[in-house]
């Protein structure tokens, strides 16, 4: 007999294992295939402050998420790394140990074979998996719900308010600091799981009232048992609370200022979550209506199913702590029910909601589906049927779940959803080429400016070395000016990464500065995000003489120039002031434009910058007579420019193309670059 049962126990945990890999592999499949996108980048970006910083920066920025993910994040990140492939292993990891968690809640619970099946839909489940591969709190926040609710409900007894049995003073205190930590950091990763925590309560309250009305324990046990929950549940609030305090206010401005939107009638937000739970979030009808309804009626068979106890073996197999009656059913129901219809009646005061608020209530729904699918193939519910047609009836709703959930999986892996209003991730908003490009040639001792702080995380997830000082553009017209000169007192060069608006853009408050008095390097769309690199106003390149030159061209306008010969290697930058005066006033019909080339006499330019006066705020065709422009030029030199000498000129031309007469031609000398490698 314990050959028997060795053997068995053996092959259930054969089957446990290659489920625990699958669930791995599938959150782990292209997992660096798709950006990061906002929500991951500003987890990024708070994973790298530190604890005071992290709160500072979440209220300046009216951030609603709490705290404990992020600061677990920040730890990972300091053991494993801090790309977006390593971060975003940490929820991985933590899906994958949700499916664990399912197996052991699930053999407590049920059955073994239920909870195979139900860790088999956890690990499988579209939604299950979509939110075990991004850098955000949701995977977190599963598994410490899941050891939460297994130390208080398993290991501590309150199932049934009964005493535990865990061998000794150490065992509970060991299961009580864990049930309390679980909370506690479940709790701190999103305010949703409050309402775990309110289902907890109601449970506990509610078996002791029961227990006090029947007198099925003395009053003393169960007063104590009610009390070293109170107790537990005062630690937690005690761990939390100073968070809570100091940013309750900007929390529930940010809230508020988000729920714009009407709330979802009771039918529409429970077909809501029924097809995110069914089918994966973003997916389209019938697809989501047919999983999230297939998915409520076995969950109904399955209410019925853990009432009738399973098979005999099922029963064996869980070594005594199988109870006939009621209280398991009503627990997972009660587990489902509490949270969902709490969550219901927040969304109708706050209207921000989605589904994903209650990936936690995911499992307890698994467990009740696989327990209807294990109930129509056993032939509970269809005993009029022979027992080989109910387990094909089993095989082939298996089958219709997982042909469902594999066009989901698609979708996942393809093109995965972001949120509502957003949809689907657009690969334009790759950030990737963008960072490559400062990667490749930033320099130690330069600074970048970004407009959003999930910017600033996409830079350390994907140039995790980055020596850049980042700054963020929260400036007024009062003091942009101010604002950049400091930046420049302690850096020559300064990145500037936009979203959706160019450096050109007038509306581009701090670039609109950089335009007027900075040296641009270069300005470039990487899909839609925009990068350009400045060089500070008194930016000097060695060789640039203090010896000015005069030029006047076709009469109209005059050039002071710096005399230049210089020694530059690949990818090195000219800095080129030039000072213009209007010799008359000049009309719209004479717009031209700056050209500055480098390059072999009659050959094609090896390095150019063309293009109107400061970036175009000073069209020569307004003028004034004795109008004085400071036109700064800046030269890149490509990585792929041979060595030489080359002659650097300057010119002006006209819509059409022909160039002003400048002394015997129509561009003027400057001088000469030799480059060497």
């Amino acid at each position: 007999m314990d050959a028997a049962l060795k053997r068995d126990s053996i092959k259930w945990a054969i089957a446990l294992v290659i489920i625990l890999l699958a669930a791995f592999a599938a959150r782990v499949f292209w997992l660096d295939r798709h950006p990061l996108w906002w929500d991951e980048g500003l987890n990024v970006y708070f994973a790298h402050q530190t604890p005071a910083a992290l709160l500072e920066e979440t209220r300046i920025t009216h951030d609603a998420n709490p705290l404990v993910y992020r600061l677990a994040m920040g730890g990972w990140k300091e053991l494993i790394g801090s790309s977006a492939f390593t971060l975003r292993l940490f929820s991985v990891f933590l899906g994958t140990s949700a499916v664990a968690l399912t197996w052991a809640i699930g053999c407590w619970l049920t059955s073994r074979k239920t909870a195979l099946i139900a860790t088999l839909f956890v690990a499988l489940s579209p939604m299950q998996v979509h939110y075990s591969r991004e850098t955000k709190g949701y995977a977190f926040a599963l598994a410490c719900a899941l050891l939460s609710t297994y130390a208080w409900g398993r290991k501590l007894g309150y199932l049934d308010l009964g005493l535990p049995d865990l061998g000794g003073l150490v065992a509970r205190l060991g299961w009580w600091t864990v049930y309390v930590l679980s909370t506690t950091a479940a709790l701190g990763a999103h305010y949703y799981l409050g309402l775990l925590v309110l289902w907890q309560g109601l449970w506990v309250l509610g078996c002791a009232g029961l227990a006090l009305a029947r007198k099925s324990a003395p009053r003393r046990e169960i007063l104590t048992r009610l009390g070293l929950w109170l107790l537990a549940m005062g630690v937690v609030a005690l761990l939390l609370t100073p968070w809570l305090l100091a940013v309750l206010d900007t929390t529930v401005e940010m809230v508020t200022g988000v729920s714009v939107g009407d709330s979802l009638p009771v039918w529409g937000y429970l077909g809501q979550v029924g097809r995110v739970f069914g089918a994966g979030p973003g997916e389209t009808e019938p697809l989501a209506s047919i999983a999230g309804g297939g998915m409520a009626a076995l969950s109904a068979i399955g209410l019925f199913g853990v009432r009738q106890g399973g098979k005999a073996e099922d029963r064996r197999h869980l070594a005594g702590t199988w109870r006939p009656g009621w209280s398991r059913p009503f627990f997972l129901l009660s587990w489902v029910a509490v949270p969902l219809s709490a969550a219901y009646w927040v969304q109708t005061a706050y209207s921000f909601f989605s589904p994903r608020f209650l990936l936690y209530l995911g499992p307890a729904c698994y467990l009740l589906v696989a327990e209807g699918v294990g109930q129509i193939g056993a032939g509970y519910m269809v005993s009029a049927l022979s027992r080989r047609l109910s387990a094909a009836a089993s095989i082939a709703l298996a089958v219709a779940i997982a042909g469902l959930w594999s066009l989901c999986l698609a979708r996942v892996y393809i093109q995965p959803y972001i949120a509502p209003g957003v949809g689907r991730l657009d690969e334009a908003e790759e950030p990737r080429p963008a960072i490559a490009r400062i990667r490749a040639a930033a320099l130690p001792g330069d600074a970048l400016l970004y407009g959003y702080i999930w910017q600033a995380g996409y830079l350390y997830a994907y140039y995790p070395q980055n020596e850049l000082a980042l700054y963020r553009t929260y400036y007024t017209p009062q003091t942009v000016g101010q604002e950049l000169e400091s930046i420049f007192a302690a850096h020559q060069r300064l990145w500037m990464l936009d979203y959706r608006i160019a450096a050109e853009d007038p509306h581009n408050l701090p670039a609109s500065w950089l335009e007027a008095e900075a040296y641009k390097v270069e300005s470039d769309w990487y899909n839609r995000h925009h990068l350009a690199l400045y060089l500070a106003p008194d930016f000097q390149t060695p060789g640039v003489g203090s010896e000015e030159g005069v030029a006047s061209f076709d009469g109209r306008i005059e050039l002071r120039y710096p005399l230049v010969s210089v020694r530059l290697a690949p990818g090195d930058t000219l800095a080129l002031p030039l000072r213009w005066r209007a010799l008359d006033a000049l009309n719209e019909n004479e717009d031209y434009a700056v050209f500055v080339h480098l390059g072999l006499p009659g050959a094609q330019p090896l390095a150019q910058s063309d293009g109107p006066p400061q970036n175009g705020l000073a069209p020569t065709g307004a003028w004034a007579a004795g109008q004085q422009v400071l036109d700064r030029r800046a030269l890149l030199l490509p990585d792929a420019i041979p060595p030489g000498r080359y002659a650097l000129t300057v010119g002006l031309y006209s819509s059409d193309g022909s160039r002003l007469p400048v002394g015997d031609g129509d561009s003027l000398l400057l001088g000469y670059v030799e480059v060497e490698r």
